[in-house]
C-alpha cells in the first residue's frame, strides 16, 4: 500500500472490442467525447457494456492530449455497427484494444486526482513502462450517478519488464 491507498498487481490486459471516439485536449474535458459517443449508441440501440478510456499522452509534455472514449461492444454486433458507420463522415471507429502486460490498480475518488495517481504509479522503480501503448482506464461507475469521491476507476499501465529486487 501507499499514501494513495492503491493496491498494485501485475497482470495481463486482454483484448477488448470497442466503439471509440477520439478527443484531443485536456483530459479533464474528455467527458465531451463520451457524451457524443453515448448519443450515437443510444440512437442506434447498440448493446454495450464497459466504459473505457485510452490515454496516450503525458499532460506535462503536451497541452492537447489524445484520448479515446470507448464503449465495449460484442463481436456479434460488428455487422450492425459497420452498417451504421458505412457512408458517414463520423469520427466514431470500431476497434480492438490489443492485450498487453501491465500493472493494474483500482482508484476510488475524483477524476481530477487521476493525475496524482499516475504520478505515483510512474514513480515505481521496479517496472519498465511501455510508452508505445496507451494507458487504459475502465470506469466502474457513472459520474452522473455516483458521488465524485466514490468514482471507481481501474487503471492499466503497459509494462515491458518487471525488475525483481
Amino acid at each position: 500500500m501507499n499514501d494513495l491507498q492503491l493496491s498494485i498487481e501485475q497482470t495481463y490486459f486482454h483484448n477488448v472490442d470497442v466503439l471509440s471516439m477520439r478527443y484531443v485536449g485536456s483530459y479533464l474535458d474528455c467527458g465531451l467525447a463520451f457524451e457524443d459517443l453515448n448519443k450515437f449508441i443510444e440512437q442506434r440501440r447498440i448493446t454495450n457494456s464497459r466504459c473505457l478510456g485510452l490515454c496516450y499522452d503525458d499532460p506535462d509534455k503536451f497541452a492537447n492530449c489524445r484520448y479515446d472514449a470507448c464503449f465495449e461492444v460484442h463481436r456479434e454486433s460488428f455487422g450492425k455497427i459497420l452498417d451504421f458507420l458505412k457512408g458517414t463522415l463520423s469520427s466514431i471507429r470500431l476497434d480492438t484494444i490489443e492485450g498487453f502486460e501491465c500493472i493494474k490498480t483500482t482508484y476510488k475518488g475524483s477524476y481530477k486526482k487521476l493525475y496524482d495517481v499516475y504520478g505515483y504509479l510512474y514513480s515505481l522503480k521496479n517496472y519498465e513502462f511501455n510508452f508505445q501503448k496507451p494507458n487504459v482506464e475502465i470506469y466502474l461507475n457513472n459520474p452522473s450517478e455516483a458521488i465524485e469521491n466514490d468514482l471507481l476507476t481501474e487503471i492499466y499501465i503497459p509494462i515491458i519488464k518487471n525488475y525483481v529486487y
